[in-house]
């Protein structure tokens, strides 16, 4: 099993605005490259093992990047 997680210089927990939470760690669950609009994009799936808060920016479920 892989983990990744994203660090803060502040020592406390911040969470981003896309709900990524700082010093928390997530699952690697997999790692994909596609093409989209002629470019080729690195998509890392990541589960939240709190079960709680989840990524809402680009590529996240319900996102118009699914559509395009």
């Amino acid at each position: 099993m892989c983990i990744c997680s994203l660090h803060n210089e502040k020592g406390k927990e911040i969470e981003s605005a896309e709900g990524i939470v700082s010093d928390h760690a997530f699952s690697l669950l997999s790692v994909n490259e596609i093409e989209h609009l002629g470019k080729v994009l690195r998509l890392c799936k990541i589960r939240n093992p709190w079960g709680h808060k989840e990524w809402t920016g680009p590529w996240s479920d319900g996102s118009r990047e699914w559509t395009v």
